[in-house]
């Protein structure tokens, strides 16, 4: 069985697997900012657009995925305090006409113990956009 922290490195890979396919570029993975927190995911979307992805993993049986469920209003401010203040210190980043968002990737794994190469058939993800 893997560890809380395994599955939520493996649920990371997988999104940026997952982003990489819908033509995003990921720039930063684990950006953190002592005291506050941690970003899990920046890329740069389709369309030019910053994107600030906090991924939530889940693994185990269906009925229990639920991994929405874990990104709760703390964690969705604190993301946000995490994302201005890395477009504050690297302007160079944010595109002035499009800005920035925040977007939520939620893996439910159904083998924990599969290979992240077969992760379209292992794998529910759902993107939510603009949090």
């Amino acid at each position: 069985m893997r560890t809380k922290s395994e599955i939520g490195k493996i649920g990371e890979d997988i999104c940026c697997e997952f982003l990489k396919e819908k033509k995003y570029r990921i720039l930063v993975r684990n950006h953190r900012v002592k005291h506050v927190g941690e970003i899990d995911v920046i890329a740069r979307g389709q369309k030019g657009v910053l994107v600030f992805v906090e991924v939530k993993t889940l693994a185990g049986p269906v009925s229990m995925f639920i991994p929405e469920m874990h990104f709760n209003e703390e964690k969705r401010l604190r993301v946000r305090r995490l994302a201005q203040g890395f477009a504050n210190r690297y302007p160079q980043y944010v595109n002035e006409k499009l800005g920035y968002r925040i977007d939520l990737v939620a893996i439910a794994i159904k083998d924990p113990l599969a290979s992240i190469k077969n992760w379209h058939e292992t794998c529910d993800i759902r993107q939510y956009e603009n949090l």
